[in-house]
């Protein structure tokens, strides 16, 4: 006869280790442990979730930008406000940087005969000749991001650097204008220095002057600048320039690959001493410069054979 215990039955402790065998070696410390440090990741992996959300947010912050009064030939025009920056799309960005070229933010309104005068709150004026262009690769641009606004001279591959000498501490005012006869700085260019001798391959050389290169299309907005492409077209239909030569016999072999490249455009310009000077520039911005190829460009030779 089996006797019963009286009273309540105490249910032994149960040992979780009988349920999950793969566990069995784990002591219980071991076990709360694991428990404490998946918490503890569980945490962090939030906690950096969260950073990563703040840091989007930083980048898509908006411009900050205190309004600038604009003048363009003596007449107040639109000021520059933060709304009518956002609605531009930045030349250069980097998260909470960012930067327009002038040229993006004032268009047509920016030719080679005006000027562009910076107006700070100490006072100071800066005057900008030819603002829309570029001048040794640097762009007119307005970089907003690095501490004050400002406007000046950047390089695309680094155009978020400080400006080593900040002349205005705020921009307050911008002067768009046409300077007057006696204040214009006069740019006289020997035209009648130039002479470039053109060999096309199966023809007679011939000579050009200033006069025949005036009729072939200017780039808009650059005085005697022109395209290769449209001095090509203008001698022989078809053809292509495959060499230039310089007054010193320095040869460059344009190659046929970079000629076909839409996006790059072959550039030369007369320069005041009446010389051809030869570079690369890009379709998208006519006005940048690139590396200078040649300086003195005396010979050019044409072909109307097909690129090999």
């Amino acid at each position: 006869m089996t006797v019963r215990p009286r009273g309540r039955t105490v249910k032994p402790p149960v040992d979780n280790r009988r349920h999950c065998p793969q566990n069995a070696h784990v002591s219980k410390p071991h076990r709360q442990l694991c428990a404490a440090t998946a918490v503890l990741l569980a945490g962090v992996i939030a906690c950096t979730s969260s950073k990563k959300a703040d840091e989007g947010k930083k980048q898509a912050s908006p411009v900050q930008l205190a309004e600038i009064a604009v003048e363009l030939d003596g007449k107040p025009v639109a000021a520059l406000t933060t709304k009518r920056l956002e609605a531009l799309k930045p030349d250069f960005n980097a998260g909470d940087k960012r930067g327009w070229k002038v040229a993006t933010i004032f268009g047509a309104a920016l030719t080679d005969d005006k000027r562009l005068e910076l107006l700070g709150a100490n006072k100071v004026r800066v005057i900008h000749s030819r603002p829309a262009g570029a001048r040794r690769g640097k762009a007119l641009a307005l970089i907003v991001g690095v501490g004050e606004p400002f406007i000046g001279r950047v390089d695309s591959e680094t155009p978020f650097a400080e400006p080593a000498r900040r002349r205005i501490d705020r921009l307050v005012k911008l002067k768009i204008y046409k300077p007057a006869a006696s204040m214009a700085k006069k740019r006289t260019v020997k035209t009648e220095a130039l002479e470039v001798r053109i060999e096309l391959a199966g023809g007679k050389p011939i000579v050009w002057k200033y006069p025949q290169l005036k009729k072939v299309p200017q780039l808009a907005g650059q005085e005697n600048h022109w395209s290769m492409r449209a001095i090509a077209a203008a001698l022989a239909k078809g053809s292509r320039i495959t060499e230039m030569e310089t007054r010193k016999g320095k040869k460059y072999v344009v190659p046929a690959a970079e000629w076909k490249d839409a996006k790059r455009l072959p550039v030369v310009k007369l320069n005041r001493r009446g010389q051809l000077k030869f570079w690369w520039s890009s379709s998208d911005d006519p006005r940048k410069r690139g590396k200078m190829n040649l300086r003195d460009v005396t010979v050019i030779r044409l072909t109307t054979a097909p690129a090999k």
